[in-house]
């Protein structure tokens, strides 16, 4: 899971970041930490090109409580036969 906020996709280290991330194999979530709906295209629009072609999970982080929810949620979606016996 990789947090994605704008200020980090600002920095250069990130993208190296990231573009290690998406070169791994396994699964993948990168959600993005919006302050809100408009937030989140415009975020997708500065996402280099390598990253597109993932799952991206819009969380508005205005709310921790529901941004704490939706993660869970989808990383239960993704990851969930990891947990189960």
């Amino acid at each position: 899971i990789c947090l994605i906020s704008p200020e980090y996709l600002r920095s250069e280290y990130a993208r190296m970041e990231l573009e290690e991330a998406a070169n791994r194999p396994g699964k993948k979530l990168f959600a993005l930490l919006c302050e809100g709906e408009g937030e989140h295209g415009t975020m997708l629009n500065a996402f280099p090109p390598f990253l597109r072609e993932y799952r991206c999970l819009p969380v508005d982080r205005s709310d921790p409580d529901v941004a704490v929810v939706a993660l869970m949620n989808e990383s239960l979606r993704l990851f969930g036969d990891h947990f189960s016996a």
